[in-house]
């Protein structure tokens, strides 16, 4: 990420705090009398409807903060654009350009993605051999090898829930990564082990559901494994979430489950 920007960024992100819950402002964003900001569900959850920023006091309106909305919107839009020109500047990890999506990648150098913890990287052939000795519980190979790949996750809900599946499916590896963080936000994406240059002829569908009526679903880009690891976090936001101010956060929260579904196919190219 352009460095400037970054720390613009940064320092943009720390300003627009919630002063309930001290985190990023999310959803609609309520005032308090003397114009500081809150979340709106967290507001809701609070007793007493008074700004605890010190040495404030002051009670919250019924006025929302479109500013703070407005911004936290193009930050967003800003963080992404700031990620994709640092992907494009980026030199990836590999000596060969790869010609067709079956070709293996195997001067390409790659982290391995299951878990937070696990530090091992190596080439292709090494990684699922990896996954193979040491994630085994973790790793499956597709039978019949044919895409659009589908499969649904069935999972308990909790903070610090974590799943980080890897799917080889002829010789495309694919990592499932399926996240509740310490806000109870859920986080789907897709990296797959390939350069961008593969992983841009390929997408992936997610839908979370949660009870018959809350269900969430997007279409999203598939992360390169090849990236920076800087720029692989920041891509993650790019697949789908379920904040705090969603109905579905709510269900989830309510029934302790959720059900994930995935699937991963072709981009359908024009015929030139």
């Amino acid at each position: 990420m352009d460095q400037i920007g970054g720390k613009f960024c940064d320092t943009l992100e720390n300003i627009v705090k919630c002063t309930i819950c001290h985190e990023r402002l999310s959803g609609d964003v309520a005032l308090c009398e003397a114009g500081h900001s809150a979340c709106n569900n967290c507001l809701l959850n609070k007793i007493n409807k008074k700004c605890p920023y010190l040495p404030c006091g002051k009670p919250f309106t019924s006025t929302q903060n479109l500013l703070a909305q407005e911004l936290l919107r193009q930050l967003d839009s800003l963080k992404v654009c700031l990620m994709e020109s640092d992907a494009s500047k980026y030199k990836l990890n590999c000596n060969k350009i790869v010609k067709n999506d079956s070709s293996e990648v195997k001067d390409c150098l790659f982290r391995c993605w299951i878990g937070d913890k696990c530090r091992f990287s190596g080439e292709i052939s090494t990684i699922l051999q990896h996954f193979e000795k040491h994630h085994d519980n973790f790793f499956e190979e597709v039978s019949n090898g044919k895409l659009p790949f589908k499969k649904s996750y069935e999972m308990n809900y909790f903070i610090g829930k974590n799943l980080d599946q890897a799917i080889k499916i002829k010789k495309l590896v694919f990592i499932i990564h399926i996240s509740v963080n310490g806000m109870g936000e859920l986080g789907v994406c897709i990296i797959m082990y390939a350069n961008n240059s593969i992983t841009d002829k390929y997408v992936c569908q997610i839908e979370v559901e949660c009870t018959d009526k809350k269900s969430c679903y997007k279409k999203a880009k598939i992360i390169s494994a090849s990236l920076p690891e800087r720029v692989i976090h920041g891509y993650k936001r790019s697949g789908l979430q379920v904040a705090r101010n969603k109905f579905l956060y709510d269900a989830m929260k309510e029934n302790k489950r959720f059900k994930c579904s995935i699937m991963i196919k072709r981009k359908i190219e024009n015929n030139k």
